[in-house]
């Protein structure tokens, strides 16, 4: 599915790079010993029954595994207990990813030689591997159980929501995983070709990962905070309040560094919700390019459109037709949702374009769209015309007198890397420059230049074109971006993009986030890089 397409169903992309969320579980191993969720130590004994049944024992705390004895006999079991790495490796684009375990260190004892005459010995775990294919899964906190939160993730989660209920997170499914198909081809036993102990490894680690309980299970790649109980001081858009997630994974066969999680949301806005998995992308949302191994899309509908261009539209479309009133005899014109086209380059916006006749009103514009250093830029240029033509049978001729009334204007609004705000907060910049110039122009044949009404007509006529000309040099379109309906001024919005980013998605460990260069492409999507850092 191309990238864009997602839009005409969902309004948010956070992409996440596979190696950030390594970090982040990486740190939840570093976390002080009473918030520590994911061990440094995996220690899991087996014990062999002579009916051949198997049974697993994982080892907490200080407990160690049983000591080999002299007899043969009395070994009726087999253990790892070794310090590891998590990780998640995203193989194939689509739900699955491969959970990986490197181990730096620790001890096996595992069973070799020919099996009338088994041997247990014991054998250093460092350099050894596991990998397995598992399925990730999307679910409510406490529908698998209640689960305990690291600290700095219960912190981040309490400033959206007092109910933790209500958090959905992405974990790692044990539960569904066929665990007996380990991944052969990153599963290793370090230093050994024999291929029976890689099974014997393999096999102790499904057996640990299979006993591991919903609600223990430590391996979750992210929250998603319930866009609609957002705690906020500022009045956060609905094209920016998620209130559905769904996911999906990305692998780039030609660079995997550009392998990521995506979290793809529903706002408030559309009311969409959420109906499955998206489709697979056809390329990944990462660039390559991002400091902190993320980025967040939102689409065209969802900013652009509702908090600059539709404002833009209905305030030209309102208040030009307010002067017209009195002057030229015409309609308001068309309703946003019918004055819109995309072109090629961005979007043609048609408010009136009445071209014939005595009473005329053209009023129209194009928008484009560029990244200019780390800026997304909105160019606009328009053109209001007023044409208002007068015919009178004289004795003699036929006198005919008109005037037009023309005004072209240009102009930009930028959004800025953060800066920010008096409260603290990051917040992207908003900047706006328009300018316009205007032609009054009366005419009249020759029948009209004899008689006197003409200068009446013309008298009448003058006054709108200074109206016109006052509106646009009054900066018409910075009040309308002042003024925006429901949210106010465009910058105060945009003062609460922190909350929408910090909303949108809590990685494993608690991180906060910052947000970098502000990008667009050509049909209007805007993202940010996103760098998360930690408070602890």
């Amino acid at each position: 599915m191309k990238n864009t397409d997602i839009f005409s169903s969902y309004d948010m992309v956070v992409s996440i790079k596979e190696d950030v969320i390594n970090q982040q579980l990486i740190d939840l191993q570093n976390l002080d010993d009473a918030e520590r969720c994911i061990p440094s130590r995996l220690a899991v004994v087996a014990q062999h029954a002579e009916d051949g049944s198997t049974t697993y024992q994982i080892l907490e705390g200080d407990a160690q595994p049983p000591e080999i004895s002299s007899n043969p006999k009395e070994n009726t079991f087999s253990y790892i207990d070794g310090t590891f790495e998590p990780s998640i490796y995203i193989p194939k684009s689509g739900g699955e990813v491969s959970f990986r375990m490197t181990f730096r260190g620790g001890n096996a004892a595992l069973w070799s030689g020919p099996i009338w005459a088994p041997k247990l010995d014991t054998y250093s775990m460092a350099g050894w591997k596991y990998g397995v294919g598992v399925n990730l899964d999307l679910q409510n906190l406490g529908e698998d159980g209640v689960r305990k939160l690291p600290q700095p993730v219960a912190d981040q989660l309490s400033k959206f929501t007092d109910d933790m209920f209500q958090v959905r997170h992405l974990f790692v499914d044990f539960q569904t995983a066929q665990l007996i198909n380990w991944d052969p081809d990153f599963t290793i036993v370090q230093g050994s070709k024999d291929a029976g102990l890689t099974t014997q490894f393999a096999t102790l680690l499904g057996g640990y990962l299979r006993q591991m309980k919903s609600a223990n299970n430590p391996y979750v790649l992210g929250y998603a905070p319930p866009g609609t109980a957002l705690k906020t001081s500022g009045n956060v858009p609905d094209g920016l309040l998620p209130t559905g997630t769904t996911f999906t994974m990305y692998h780039d066969k030609r660079d995997p560094t550009l392998n990521a999680v995506n979290f793809v949301l529903v706002t408030k806005l559309r009311g969409k919700k959420i109906s499955g998995s998206p489709q697979i992308f056809d390329t990944s949302w990462l660039t390559g390019k991002e400091q902190g191994g993320a980025r967040m899309t939102v689409g065209f509908a969802d900013l652009v459109e509702p908090l600059i261009l539709k404002p833009v539209y209905d305030g030209l479309r309102t208040q030009i037709h307010q002067q017209l009133s009195g002057h030229v005899n015409v309609e308001e014109g068309n309703e946003y949702k019918d004055g819109i086209k995309a072109t090629g380059t961005g979007y043609s916006f048609t408010i009136s374009d009445v071209t014939t006749g005595d009473d005329q009103y053209k009023n129209t514009f194009d928008v484009s769209f560029k990244q200019d250093s780390g800026k997304a830029v909105v160019s606009l240029s328009g053109t209001v015309m007023a044409y208002k033509e007068t015919t009178k049978h004289e004795l003699t001729c036929t006198a005919k007198t008109w005037h037009t009334v023309t005004v072209d204007w240009n102009g930009t609004v930028t959004l800025a890397p953060p800066e920010k705000d008096a409260e603290g907060r990051p917040t992207i910049t908003v900047s706006h420059d328009f300018s316009h110039t205007v032609k009054n122009e009366p005419g009249s044949n020759d029948c009209a230049n004899s008689y006197k009404w003409i200068d009446l007509f013309a008298e009448a006529m003058n006054p709108l074109a200074m109206a016109i000309d006052a509106l646009m040099g009054g900066d018409i379109l910075k009040s309308i971006l002042d003024d925006v309906p429901e949210i106010g001024d465009l910058q105060t919005a945009m003062a609460t993009f922190g909350d929408t980013i910090s909303g949108t998605v809590v990685l494993p460990a608690g991180r906060v986030f910052s947000f970098g260069a502000v990008d667009i492409d050509g049909q209007g999507n805007v993202s940010l890089e996103l760098t998360y850092k930690g408070e602890h």
